[in-house]
């Protein structure tokens, strides 16, 4: 595509070029008969009067740097015009949502939802049995995938509530605020990779890099670094210094949240997991 790009711009260079030769002689008429008219027929200066040199044109339409330059741009615009294209699927103007499914596997309920594979604000999505899910959020900036027999809630472009179940979350870092509530509190993050189990009773976190905090619902905040988990069983809430490779709860969550991302982002590679 590129070749055929800078073959067309080398015609439409040289087809310019030649324009501007066939005009050169007449512009050059023009000037002389206008000093005649200012200084008069007999004017010395007249004969010894030429146009300044023209602007090597030759060797700027043929410099390779100018066809990458122009190819550059283009393509810029070309890009522009692809992100403008795909844009709908991410964003639902109307309800102010900037989610949309990635990949799904068995079948889960969805409400409230936007158009194609948008997620409005108010969008709730409820997996089966049979059904995962991974979703993005602020136009691609935050990572969910739902664990079978799991919901949630897009309650804003920043903020998922009403979790039940196990998901995992990945925010990019240091991208800002993004925020997950559950039955038991709610929690802020500024860019991480976390899980979360949360059930009627009881509600895990690990926080498996980054820094987040758990605001409870009694108003008590706390904060987790990296490699920590935290239990909130009723009143009792407790942290604790995970396993190196993360509690056993975890695994099974993360391995499939892996082959959700690739399914979605690359699903030309086959990625199985090893039970």
């Amino acid at each position: 595509m590129t070749q055929k790009i800078e073959n067309y711009l080398e015609k439409l260079a040289e087809s310019e070029l030649n324009d501007v030769r066939s005009e050169s002689p007449r512009l050059k008429a023009d000037f002389r008969a206008r000093i005649k008219r200012e200084f008069g027929e007999d004017s010395p200066s007249v004969s010894r009067i030429e146009t300044p040199p023209p602007i090597p044109i030759e060797s700027i339409a043929s410099s390779r740097r100018f066809q990458r330059s122009i190819v550059a741009v283009m393509a810029v615009a070309a890009a522009a015009v692809l992100a403008i294209a795909v844009s709908p699927l991410y964003f639902n103007s109307s309800q102010g949502s900037q989610a949309a499914i990635l990949f799904s596997a068995g079948s889960y309920e969805l409400s409230d939802a936007g158009s194609g594979n948008a997620l409005a604000v108010g969008s709730r999505i409820k997996t089966k049995d049979d059904g995962k899910a991974l979703f993005s959020m602020d136009r691609d900036r935050v990572q969910v995938y739902l664990e079978p027999n799991t919901t949630a809630v897009v309650a804003s472009n920043v903020d998922l509530s009403n979790v039940e179940g196990q998901v995992w979350v990945s925010v990019k870092s240091d991208s800002g605020y993004f925020g997950l509530g559950t039955l038991d509190g709610k929690i802020e993050v500024t860019g991480t990779s976390f899980a979360v189990s949360s059930n009627t009773g009881e509600t895990r976190i690990y926080l498996a890099s980054g820094s987040i905090s758990f605001k409870e619902v009694a108003g008590d905040t706390i904060k987790l670094e990296s490699g920590q988990t935290l239990v909130v069983q009723g009143e009792k809430v407790s942290t604790e210094e995970a396993p190196q490779n993360g509690p056993d709860w975890v695994h099974t969550i993360y391995q499939n949240y892996q082959i959700a991302y690739n399914e979605a982002y690359f699903p030309s590679a086959k990625i199985q997991r090893v039970e």
